[in-house]
């Protein structure tokens, strides 16, 4: 489900939420008014009995005595017309009597009086001559239904604010696991590629071996045989380097296992730098190592660990390739970074650009002109068959930082 079908559902549910609350309050405020009118016809009959016990005892009523019946009975008002005046009256309204008309009342009718906060129910009766018009409020009722309202409101609310979240959620749920079904897809497409280039590189490993082979026995018999030194090293030369070329196509088409133990990460990091001493010196590069103190063991694969950062400290090295400057220094420093251990490597060499950091470990991608693309993709894996990972930040015409990062601890 797209986001504006989901929206379209969630707006369509709070229209349907909202309009059975006003069901639900326009329900309990019927209930709410019919328990008024009862309550009035109940006092209504209370209230024209205690009227017959007084026209039947004698007493002068009056305004003082038709305030005792306001305060002792809970009515709002009380009122005594004789021919269409008013003769006697009392109210709890401070002197102020909530009637516009006397003409509109109608004995034996019950009347609803509107105001602002609450309703007064009014009723009227003969008594003898002389009509009493009687009225009270549902202010109780009033609350009771406002109360209603409110807590209706507040669960309505919390029911959408849930709704809300559990739609969103859903939703954001969705979309992640469609993600994560695309990164499978993808995944799955890597791999099959791999699977691909693992037999095509596996043929051509297996092509040029036998021929490698051949030039080794040749090599040894024209040395039996005196044949010419230079010859013999042009020849043996290009051998190493064809052979060089299959071992680095085995390592792609073969799967990396991994022997883990505990090891001395100084000690691997320093015999690296050892063994490209010489091409960095070749380069007029200066490499400086600094372990800041890190003397714990790591459980990793050392020669794998190893491979992985002489290929990152070579291509370190080859980056100065036609770069002119003062001071070519690779960098490699050692740090821990909570339960990581983070091996860093950076050069102030010729630098990549932002499309060439995007491809830089793409298979058989490669910046140099004699590279085969094959370097860094292998580290990747390296570093994903020892559940690392690496981390590369370039800038062109300033150098490279790559980071090589294990688990630890």
């Amino acid at each position: 489900m797209n986001f504006r079908k989901l929206v379209l559902v969630f707006f369509l549910d709070i229209v349907l939420v909202v309009s059975f609350f006003v069901y639900l309050v326009q329900e309990q405020q019927g209930i709410f008014r019919e328990e008024s009118k009862r309550d009035a016809q109940l006092r209504s009959v209370l209230v024209r009995q205690m009227f017959s016990h007084l026209v039947k005892s004698g007493k002068e009523i009056d305004d003082s005595l038709l305030k005792v019946i306001v305060d002792s009975t809970n009515l709002d008002y009380v009122a005594l017309l004789g021919g269409g005046k008013l003769l006697h009256w009392a109210s709890k309204y401070e002197g102020f009597l909530p009637v516009e008309s006397f003409e509109e009342i109608k004995p034996g009718r019950v009347r609803l009086i509107e105001l602002p906060d609450y309703s007064i129910v009014e009723f009227s009766f003969y008594l003898d001559s002389t009509m009493v018009i009687c009225g009270f409020s549902d202010e109780p009722f009033s609350k009771l239904t406002r109360i209603t309202v409110y807590g209706m409101a507040f669960l309505v609310a919390v029911l959408l604010i849930i709704f809300g979240i559990t739609t969103f959620s859903f939703y954001f749920l969705d979309r992640k696991l469609k993600e994560r079904e695309l990164i499978l897809v993808k995944e799955e497409e890597k791999a099959k590629y791999f699977r691909e280039l693992a037999g095509f590189s596996s043929q051509v490993a297996h092509e040029i071996k036998n021929p490698l082979n051949s030039i080794s026995m040749a090599i040894q018999l024209a040395k039996q045989k005196g044949l010419s030194e230079d010859l013999l090293k042009i020849i043996e030369c290009e051998a190493n380097r064809l052979n060089s070329i299959v071992q680095r196509f085995s390592s792609v088409s073969k799967g990396i296992e991994t022997h883990l133990e505990e090891v001395d990460l100084t000690k691997v990091v320093s015999d690296v730098i050892t063994d490209a001493k010489g091409l960095a010196t070749a380069y007029g590069v200066k490499i400086e190592f600094n372990a800041n103190g890190f003397s714990q063991k790591v459980k990793t694969d050392p020669l794998l660990l190893k491979q992985a950062l002489f290929n990152i400290i070579k291509n370190a090295i080859e980056a100065f390739e036609g770069v002119f400057r003062e001071e070519k220094v690779v960098k490699v420093n050692l740090k821990k970074e909570k339960r990581k251990v983070v091996i860093s490597i950076e050069d102030n060499g010729s630098g990549m650009t932002d499309e060439e950091v995007k491809r830089a470990f793409d298979l058989f991608y490669s910046t140099k002109s004699q590279g085969m693309g094959l370097g860094l993709s292998v580290v990747r894996r390296i570093m994903d068959a020892l559940g690392g990972e690496v981390r590369l930040v370039s800038k062109k015409g300033e150098g490279t930082k790559v980071e090589l990062i294990l688990t630890h601890g």
